[in-house]
């Protein structure tokens, strides 16, 4: 920098606000699987979603049903139009946001995560 100080070229970066943020996005918070309101049509008319492990693949998948027995409760928030599953297994999951895709094979959405932990046990 010879001869003083160069002009900066810095921009301002855009402020997003958090509900635009998770639109296309799912969150893994401690707790909570939080969908952003693009993911409502997925869920409405239902009232639970099942939770399925990959473990070979790391994936996790989220499968809307009106099965209480099997599946987590579903919370529509009429607000902000997310969506949330509480559930404890995300204590043993990567927290972070996520861009869950859609598996038209098996109708659920998918995610993938870094690892699971074995200590989330599963059906055979």
């Amino acid at each position: 920098m010879k001869g003083g100080l160069r002009k900066m070229v810095f921009k301002l970066v855009k402020k997003q606000n958090r509900s635009n943020f998770l639109n296309d996005h799912m969150r893994v918070n401690r707790g909570n699987f939080v969908f952003g309101s693009d993911y409502k049509k997925y869920f409405d008319g239902f009232t639970h979603a099942e939770i399925y492990l990959d473990r070979e693949d790391n994936l996790v998948g989220f499968k809307a049903t009106n099965d209480n027995v099997k599946g987590y409760k579903i919370n529509f928030d009429k607000i902000t139009n997310r969506v949330t599953l509480t559930s404890k297994i995300t204590y043993l999951l990567p927290e972070g946001a996520y861009e869950p895709k859609i598996d038209t094979m098996n109708d659920m959405l998918v995610i993938q995560v870094k690892e699971i932990a074995e200590k989330i046990t599963t059906k055979k």
